[in-house]
Parts: structure tokens; sequence; C-alpha cells
């Protein structure tokens, strides 16, 4: 999964990452799509079990959540907005999870989220002589809904597992349907572990003011992914992991809300992670560090590092603070403002997730258990700079600063 932020379809971007389980394992359902996407894998890793592991488990789980996410105004609007609204996106996302044992060697996860969206987003931006930068923003009216839902199945085996996941995504102006195969395997008595994904997603636009602002009226796009991770046990309370994946990207891979944005047809990423796992006995308590490298033939490259610390409080109450701190390099084609003299065939990009610009994100949560039911609350915050990229600072106005407030709760029948 590309630690580089994901690629909403009206200017909305979260460089988070989802985990379930496996640190390495990459988001193949989601792909580069939108706002909810990235947000939805922000506040599914508190919820959801690990997503494939070796032995099966025992006990149904169902777990419902709710999250707000709400982005920052514009900043100085007076001077930087030169048309449209400068408030931006709030989110409400609603989501179910159900894992089932079925038989003694099978299992069956379902998903299932809702988000509702409105605010503004950036549709371009101009620059004049010196270099300074202006915002055309979409009016606030933008209105729209998500539904996701997918299941996978799972076939438990002396040592390893393999699974299978089938889901799909549906919005008035984008489908997205998605296959992915994952298999994991212990060696060297149960003290080292490989896992394997590899999967494909199919999408279809078709944006709702295509004949008014003369856009695409309709496109497809798709993508193949491959992830390898090995996990190795190095003592009773610690593990470290290595991981490697590989994602190609076909189609209209362009923003087709923004009001001149050309981008190549093809895409190839690389990320390289790895990661460290250790427990304080003593302490009750977990420490998690990762690291990340991305590159793509965009000439994006971006580095990810993130620590988190779970304790424990005693009588059910558990805490974990996080940081992350992440920085890009700009794409090869990105300019500050649209280029209306170049041909409609040369790519280009005032987009500010193609710039170089750095961000970080803190986050707790508070989670209480008792008996077969936990309770979880969290919050998170994340601010994106400009200065703080790879290379020469793009200055972007519309860099994404954002707030997560996340509400749920677990129960094993």
């Amino acid at each position: 999964k590309p630690p580089a932020v994901a690629l909403g379809r009206r200017g909305v971007a979260v460089d988070v990452t989802k985990k379930k389980g496996c640190w390495a394992r990459h988001d193949y359902k989601r792909g580069n799509k939108r706002a909810g996407h990235a947000l939805l894998s922000l506040s599914a890793a508190a919820m959801a079990l690990p997503a494939l592991a070796v032995n099966q488990p025992s006990e149904t789980v169902v777990a419902l959540k709710n999250s707000y996410y709400e982005e920052d105004p514009i900043r100085s609007s007076d001077e930087v907005v030169i048309f449209g609204d400068p408030n931006r996106y709030k989110i409400k996302v609603n989501q179910f999870y159900l894992l089932k044992p079925l038989g003694s060697n099978w299992a069956l996860t379902v998903d299932y989220a809702n988000e509702s969206m409105s605010g503004a987003s950036p549709w371009g931006a101009v620059a004049d002589e010196d270099g300074n930068q202006q915002l055309i923003m979409s009016g606030a009216s933008i209105d729209d809904s998500r539904n996701k839902v997918e299941g996978t199945v799972t076939r438990y085996m002396p040592d390893s597992a393999l699974s299978l996941t089938v889901g799909g995504s549906r919005e008035h102006d984008y489908r997205s349907d998605y296959l992915g195969l994952a298999w994991i395997q212990e060696f060297n008595l149960k003290n080292t572990t490989l896992s394997v994904d590899a999967s494909y997603a199919s999408d279809e636009l078709s944006p709702t003011d295509a004949i008014q602002f003369g856009r695409i009226e309709r496109a497809d796009k798709s993508s193949r992914s491959l992830a390898v991770a090995i996990s190795q046990i190095l003592s009773r309370s610690q593990v470290v992991q290595v991981g490697y994946g590989v994602t190609k990207r076909s189609g209209f891979l362009a923003d087709p809300y923004k009001l001149r944005d050309v981008r190549p047809r093809e895409r190839l990423e690389h990320r390289m992670s790895i990661g460290y796992l250790r427990y304080f006995e003593a302490w009750s308590a977990r420490l998690k560090a990762e690291y990340r490298y991305f590159w793509d033939s965009f000439d994006i490259r971006a580095h990810t590092t993130s620590v988190s610390f779970f304790k424990s409080l005693g009588r059910g109450w558990d805490l974990e603070p996080r940081l992350r701190w992440y920085e890009q390099s700009e794409a090869s084609f990105f300019a500050m403002g649209d280029r209306y003299d170049l041909p409609l065939t040369a790519s280009q990009s005032s987009d500010a997730r193609l710039s170089s610009f750095g961000a970080w994100s803190a986050g707790l949560s508070l989670n209480y258990s008792l008996d077969a039911m936990r309770v979880g609350l969290s919050y998170d915050r994340y601010v994106s700079e400009p200065s703080a990229g790879i290379g020469a600072p793009s200055r972007h106005r519309a860099l994404m600063r954002y707030e997560l407030l996340s509400l749920g709760v677990r129960f094993k029948l």
C-alpha cells in the first residue's frame, strides 16, 4: 500500500494507511479514488480484527462504528480563493463488521460502510508571474454518498490460511468492483510468517456535471497489485517485519472534477516497509514502529515514519497514543497553476496531492473492555505543510488539514 496521499475525486486526500493485522498488507480494495476511502482506512483500523491469520477465530464478532471527519477551511481565503467556497469537506461514516466462524476450518467476514459528504473542494489553480498561487474552488453545494460492501471467506489449514475477498462500492457517479486473494504461511516452528496478497480492481466513473463543464462523460480504470511480507519473531517480546508491494494502474487516472488535469494513463507504484513490534510485559504495554518508502512512475518519492504505544491501564481500560510523519516530492508534471497553453495530450496537474509537501498526524485512542464488549473512542489531527516536502517547497495553498473523531463498539458472541 503506497504511503503517498490517496488521490480523491474532488480534491480530498489523506495520506493514512489501513492496517488489518499485517503491517505490509496493502489496501487493494480502494486504490487511489477518494476521500472517504482514505477516511475508512483510518477509522477501520480500531474496529476490525486482523484480516487474515493462521488460526481460525473461535468466536463471532460484531462491530459498529461512527466517524466524523472535517477539513479545515482554506487559510487566508480572502486572498487565496478567487472563486468558490473556502469551506471544505465534512464526512460522516457508519460502519458494520461481522466475523463468523464456519465449521472447524472456515470463517466469513462481512464489512459494510456508508458515508455521506458535503462541502467544497479545489477545482484548479492559477499562478502569476511571481509564482503566487490562487485557488478556484467549487461551491459548497457538493453533496454525495457512498455505500461499500465486501465479503471474505477464509480456509484454515495446518500452519497456513487462504482467503478470497469480493467487494464493491457505489456512488451516483462512481462504481468500483474488486477481487483479492491472500495467503499466509508459518515456518520455522511458527517463528517465521510469510504473507502474499494479490488483487484486481475495476472502476468506472461518470461525472454528473460533465456536459455543463465540458468534462469527460465516462471513463474506466483498473489496478493490479501484489504484496509480500515476512515476519520474524526475534524473542518472546519482539517481532520484526519487512515487506514489498507493487501496483500497476491503467486507464483514466486524472481527476475528472478538476478544470485542467491531465495525467499519464499508466502508473507503476512500488513500496517497501520495515516494522518493529516490542511488548513490555512488566508495563503491560506494546510499542510499534514502522518506516515505509514509496516511489512511482510519476517521479514521486515518499517517506513515512510512524510510532504507536499501547498501554493497559487496568480495570478494562487501555490507551494508545500515536504519531506519524510523512514527506513526498512532487510529480514530474506538477505545476503551481493550470497551463491552458499546453495541448490536452501534455501531462499537467496543479493538484496539491502531487506537490512536494510534508505532513504530521497525531492521535489518541481510549478503549474500555467489559466481558464480551469493547468500546473505543479515538481522535486524530492531521496537518500538511508545504515547506516540509522533499526538494523545493511547492507553497501550495490547498494542502490538507483535518480532524477525525470516531466512536465504536465491538461484541463477541
